[in-house]
């Protein structure tokens, strides 16, 4: 639910805008993963209707904060900004404390306000009005992008190319290891595979 209806439900939030077969793609892709994890089926939204059902049950039992929300959120904030920010920004206190508080100000609008309140989220009006400001200028801008030919998949590759730029970044800065060594059955000793 976090990753398909929560995550297209804040973007939106954020003025970005989706067809139907993109939604219905999201929703797919986070139902085959719980899928693979073990999900009963049941428990897996096929559609749009099917997530806010779940939603609006899952909203009546989980949706209380507790302490351990209220320190878990403080200390991905207070993690969020460092790892967003650029090499030339990075250092800098005050760039560190505008994004941290951008980002409680964008949290406060999806969580609202009694949750954000809670969880010891500041309410800040200049950085509500600076969330609601990036809101607009990206809805005029996807509105626009879905009306030139061309125009998304120019978007794609070039959010493809600055994904790629932020990973290889967070890579290099947290000394990612960036090595995979195959590990399956065959190849350990401990686990008796059957040979026809």
């Amino acid at each position: 639910m976090l990753f398909s209806l929560v995550m297209l439900l804040s973007s939106r939030a954020l003025g970005f805008r989706f067809s139907a077969a993109d939604q219905a793609a999201v929703l797919h892709l986070w139902r085959y993963v719980g899928h693979l994890m073990g999900v009963d089926p049941g428990l897996l939204p096929a559609t749009t209707t099917d997530a806010w059902r779940l939603y609006w049950l899952e909203a009546t039992t989980e949706f209380l904060p507790d302490e351990d929300s209220r320190q878990l959120a403080r200390a991905l904030m207070n993690a969020a900004a460092p790892l967003l920010l650029t090499p030339r920004w990075k250092n800098s206190t005050r760039a560190r404390r505008a994004l941290t508080n951008y980002l409680f100000a964008y949290s406060r609008l999806v969580l609202g306000r009694r949750n954000a309140d809670f969880l010891g989220a500041p309410d800040n009006t200049f950085y509500r009005a600076a969330v609601i400001g990036t809101a607009a200028t990206i809805f005029v801008a996807e509105s626009t992008r879905r009306l030139i030919p061309g125009a998304t998949g120019l978007c794609e590759r070039l959010g493809q190319r600055r994904r790629t730029t932020m990973v290889r970044r967070l890579i290099r800065e947290q000394h990612g290891d960036r090595f995979h060594s195959r590990y399956d059955a065959q190849d350990d000793p401990l686990i008796e595979t059957a040979h026809p």
